[in-house]
């Protein structure tokens, strides 16, 4: 592609992509994308960015899963393509640097001030340094009014069962959402600024695989719109269950299946 064309699009989704420079590539192409969403993108070039190409872009909804990418590569990205962002959904590992709260606020204060839903899950691994103490402390720090104002609260889970020194840091959503992503079990623990199971403001909902469709303890009576998108085959009874438990039929207007079903 020349470098001078540009593309229409405004909504896309992509499963894979392999580095920054692609990522950044991507971007100049499509000046008039507001939706942008990657399942995996892929650092493993780790080539530091000189250049940004001047790019206009109109994005306000981006999600994310960034594998081998440190907050230290991907923090330029933000701060040159994330000015007008309002939804942020990003699962990131590994680098410590994601679990400083303090240089999220200013992240967000400085480069993304449009900021309205943070929805963030960062994976991690104990080791002899650093601990479930460690850990414990730094995310005690995402409890500054900074996060309780924006009501931006979040949970920490430690697997059970010998030999898993991990954790997961994960938002709580919010019902006061209007989407809402079902992605596996410890998406359904209840928030306890939450007094009921229903979730009636939420018109989407994003099913991402059959864990959070056999844990589901909640359900959105008004959700009109309804993705189901899972690497593996998801079964007929799977879909009758999300049909009578999860949502209302009578209420959805739009399905989008991105899965296999036996």
């Amino acid at each position: 592609m020349a470098t001078h064309e540009t593309s229409p699009i405004e909504y896309l989704f992509i499963a894979q992509l392999a580095g920054l420079k692609q990522f950044t590539n991507l971007l100049s192409y499509v000046p008039h994308l507001c939706r942008l969403s990657i399942d995996h993108l892929h650092g493993y070039d780790h080539k530091k960015i000189q250049v940004f190409p001047k790019v206009f872009n109109k994005l306000t909804h981006v999600s994310l899963r960034l594998d081998y990418i440190t907050l230290d590569e991907f923090e330029p990205i933000i701060r040159h393509f994330f000015h007008h962002l309002q939804v942020l959904r990003i699962s990131t590992g590994d680098d410590l640097a994601y679990l400083n709260a303090n240089r999220w606020q200013q992240i967000i204060l400085s480069h993304m001030i449009h900021l309205h839903i943070f929805d963030f899950q960062h994976s991690y691994n104990f080791t002899v340094y650093h601990n479930q103490t460690f850990f414990s402390s730094l995310i005690k720090q995402f409890t500054s009014s900074f996060w309780i104002e924006r009501e931006w609260y979040f949970a920490n889970q430690y697997p059970s069962g010998d030999g898993l020194n991990c954790g997961i840091f994960y938002s709580i959503q919010s019902c006061r959402r209007t989407d809402y992503i079902l992605s596996s079990q410890h998406d359904q623990i209840d928030d306890k600024n939450h007094t009921t199971n229903d979730f009636p403001l939420v018109r989407h909902v994003h099913i991402q695989n059959q864990s959070a469709i056999d844990n589901c303890s909640i359900y959105f009576s008004n959700a009109d719109e309804l993705t189901i998108s899972d690497n593996e085959y998801i079964p007929c009874d799977s879909i009758t269950t999300i049909l009578n438990r999860i949502v209302f039929l009578e209420k959805l207007q739009k399905i989008i299946i991105n899965s296999k079903i036996k």
